[in-house]
């Protein structure tokens, strides 16, 4: 909603994640998408919807911990293809 040119701890912010499928027929669910923080907290996430055919948008809700310099929220697929790796770095 409001974007913040720098976050502090305990801050809580919602990020839009979309995901583009480059193979139209990928084995691994959109489900299989999996998130890591670091230096965040992952509270809550809306189920993935898809805009259009493999164009896909979820909503992750984070809370910024103490102790990172920048952190970060990871999203990774794994597939017999070639899968995927995305990183979100939060100012601080």
């Amino acid at each position: 909603e409001k974007e913040k040119s720098k976050y502090k701890v305990g801050d809580e912010l919602v990020v839009k994640v979309t995901l583009v499928l480059i193979h139209s027929n990928c084995t691994t669910a959109i489900k299989g998408t999996n998130f890591k923080g670091n230096g965040v907290k992952i509270l809550s996430g809306t189920d993935w919807k898809e805009l259009s055919k493999g164009t896909w948008v979820r909503k992750v809700k984070l809370q910024v911990l103490e102790g990172v310099a920048k952190p970060t929220l990871i999203a990774t697929r794994t597939c017999d293809r070639d899968g995927g790796r995305g990183v979100l770095t939060i100012k601080m």
